[in-house]
């Protein structure tokens, strides 16, 4: 449900997805994906989610901010097109 909302622009469901890939909640715990949520909804003015990414970003390796950064760029392509 969340990544639904997610994907059309719902910024407190993208938060929310940070949270859970972060935390390990309902999905496999992974860095990169809470990262990627977490910049998507600070994108859109969210502080808390900007403060989130923040910290995830301080404990990722160099792989996984290139990863992430990757998946941001094709993301947002894809918001383009809608």
């Amino acid at each position: 449900i969340f990544e639904n909302e997610a994907n059309k622009g719902n910024r407190f469901a993208r938060f929310n997805l940070g949270v859970m890939y972060l935390e390990g909640v309902g999905v496999e715990e992974n860095p990169v994906q809470a990262y990627v949520w977490f910049q998507l909804a600070a994108r859109q003015g969210d502080s808390l989610a900007a403060q989130s990414a923040t910290i995830v970003l301080k404990r990722m390796t160099p792989a996984q901010v290139v990863e992430s950064r990757n998946i941001l760029k094709e993301k947002e392509k894809n918001l383009l097109r809608r």
